[in-house]
């Protein structure tokens, strides 16, 4: 058998995590980034003539099977096409994590 490559030696480390080994500080920091990203995604959600609903609609117009919800819209798509439509929202104010240590 092959070694693992670097993405899949990775992906092994992150899956042996233990969520009850983790610093109850890492747990909440990562709490925090989570709430912000997704108050960010709404925002992203709601310009009328944004990035967001452009890059909603046009998921939408496409079509896909209902496997992932894309955020403040009521509708499922294929996995690719939620992530296209919600990380477009989440980026379409350009707005970046500001939580402090």
């Amino acid at each position: 058998m092959s070694a693992p490559t670097l993405t899949q030696g990775l992906v092994q480390k992150i899956r042996a995590i233990e969520y009850s080994a983790l610093p109850p500080e890492a747990i909440d920091m990562a709490r925090q980034v989570a709430l912000d990203e997704y108050a960010v995604m709404l925002v992203g959600a709601t310009e009328p003539r944004g990035a967001g609903r452009i890059a909603t609609q046009y998921v939408r117009d496409a079509g896909g099977d209902a496997q992932a919800s894309v955020v403040a819209r009521g509708f499922k798509t294929s996995m690719p096409g939620a992530t296209y439509a919600n990380g477009t929202m989440t980026h379409a104010l350009d707005f970046d994590n500001v939580v402090s240590a």
